[in-house]
C-alpha cells in the first residue's frame, strides 16, 4: 500500500514495473491497484452501448468471481458506475436495504462486504468501469476514492481498456 495519495506517472510506473510476458496490462493494473488502494480485490470490465462485454482484469481468483456475478446478474458498481457516469459505492453488502438486491446477497456469500464502481471515461462516453472489492464492510477513505480515481484514469488511458475492442 501507498501511503497518501498518488500521482498517474507514479502509478503507471508501479504498473509497468509488474507487467510481464506472462502478465497482461489489465491483469498488472488491477494487482497493483488493489495493493496501492489497499483494497481485497480489482477488476476492469468493459462496457459498450451500456452492456458489459466482461471482465479484461482482475487481481485475483475471487475478484474474479465477483465480477463474473455482476456480468450474470445484470447489476452492480459497474453497470451504476456507468450508468450515471459517477464513483458509486455500497460500503455495507450485508444489510438488506442495499442498492443491488440481486448482487449484494451473492458477493457476500463469496466473503465481499463493500462494492465501489468508478467509470472510465472517454468524453462523456463510458467505455468501462473500474471496481473494487473489500472482505470488510465500511467506506473508501479520502485517499483511497482519489487514488482510486488516478487509478481509473490510468486505466481509461493506457490501452488497458482499448476503445477498439468496444
Amino acid at each position: 500500500m501507498t501511503a497518501g495519495r498518488i500521482g498517474p506517472e507514479q502509478f503507471g510506473r508501479a504498473v509497468g514495473a509488474r507487467v510481464t510476458r506472462t502478465q497482461d496490462p489489465a491483469g498488472a493494473l488491477c494487482i497493483v491497484g488493489a495493493d496501492v488502494l489497499d483494497v481485497s480485490g480489482a477488476g476492469l470490465i468493459l462496457m459498450s452501448r451500456g452492456r458489459s462485454m466482461g471482465c479484461i482484469g482482475f487481481s485475483d481468483s475471487a475478484t474474479e468471481v465477483v465480477e463474473q456475478l455482476e456480468y450474470t446478474l445484470g447489476e452492480g458498481p459497474c453497470l451504476d458506475a456507468c450508468r450515471t457516469k459517477s464513483p458509486v459505492g455500497e460500503p455495507h453488502l450485508d444489510r438488506t436495504d442495499v442498492r443491488w438486491p440481486a448482487f449484494a446477497p451473492a458477493a457476500v456469500a463469496v466473503a465481499v462486504r463493500a462494492a465501489f464502481g468508478f467509470p472510465l471515461l472517454v468524453g462523456g462516453i463510458c467505455i468501462g468501469a473500474l471496481n473494487l472489492y473489500q472482505h470488510e464492510p465500511g467506506r473508501l477513505t479520502a485517499d483511497q476514492f482519489a487514488n482510486a480515481l488516478v487509478v481509473a484514469d490510468v486505466a481509461t488511458r493506457t490501452g488497458s481498456t482499448p476503445a477498439s475492442r468496444i
